[in-house]
């Protein structure tokens, strides 16, 4: 995540791939089953179903948190696979990435009124979160009560993390990407011929860390201020409902006074006339 991950799957899907992302992720329950395995013998089965999930769903690449945490045994599985490394320049650039977006999402759910779910709907996606992040891959320390982690562990991971993809896979195997690289060395790495390598920018996705960072914040203040904003549409809806009701008896009672203002001017023509 945070590495260009979005925009990786975009191209891979313009290269005829099926990419599997966090944004296609429909296996939380199996993932957060993964997080929850306490032996290595569980941790081995939990990743087997929900890899199986992905090949029956029709995927034929992954990219992308939680997927690349277990590339392992997708090595394994898939012996010809390739594994492309999407990296930030530097670990420091990943970790504020991280922090101004989704490092911020177990910070969020653990807010009111979202905390209000934690034990039932949330409950997989907030296992799953914790489990990305704690996993003996990142080994990033997180408050267990307010979800924050340090920047020096997110920036240490990422280097770590780099460190051991390159000590693990075969250099024939592995290719280094960072965000700004185009289309060339990807397609020769995957052996796609250069008449059908696409030409131009890559795609870019919208979740850049400006825009995603935006969002998250409009989502913070509507946690924060939720009681306030209720209060405010109960007093709003309350208004109208005041005022519709105020109409309606209005209406009623002006009908009446209309009525009478006519019978009393037409008696008082009626004395002028007499008189």
């Amino acid at each position: 995540g945070r590495t260009g991950t979005k925009s990786f799957k975009m191209m891979l899907a313009q290269l005829g791939y099926a990419p599997y992302h966090m944004d296609t992720n429909t296996h939380v329950p199996l993932w957060a089953a993964l997080g929850r395995a306490s032996s290595s013998d569980l941790q081995d089965k939990a990743t087997e179903r929900v890899v199986d999930a992905i090949v029956r769903d029709g995927f034929n690449a992954t990219t992308d948190f939680p997927a690349c945490l277990v590339f392992e045994y997708l090595m394994v599985r898939f012996p010809d696979a390739k594994v492309v490394l999407t990296v930030r320049k530097s670990g420091r650039k990943w970790a504020k990435s991280v922090q101004r977006t989704i490092g911020r999402l177990q910070k969020l759910a653990m807010k009111r009124p979202l905390s209000l779910f934690a034990d039932g709907l949330l409950r997989n996606h907030i296992d799953m979160n914790h489990w990305i992040w704690t996993s003996p891959a990142l080994k990033i320390r997180m408050n267990e009560e307010t979800g924050a982690m340090p920047f020096d562990d997110l920036a240490m991971a990422h280097d770590e993390w780099k460190q051991h993809v390159i000590d693990t896979v075969p250099a024939d195997r592995l290719l280094i990407r960072y965000p700004q690289d185009g289309w060339l060395p990807l397609c020769s790495f995957l052996n796609v011929p250069e008449k059908e390598c696409p030409t131009g920018p890559t795609p870019r996705s919208w979740n850049t860390s400006k825009n995603f960072g935006a969002v998250l914040d409009v989502v913070e203040i509507v946690l924060t201020l939720w009681l306030c904003i209720i209060a405010v549409v109960l007093w709003m809806m309350w208004r109208k409902c005041r005022r519709m009701w105020r109409d309606e008896a209005g209406g009623r009672g002006g009908t009446g006074v209309g009525v009478a203002t006519t019978t009393t001017i037409k008696k008082k023509e009626k004395k002028k006339k007499k008189q």
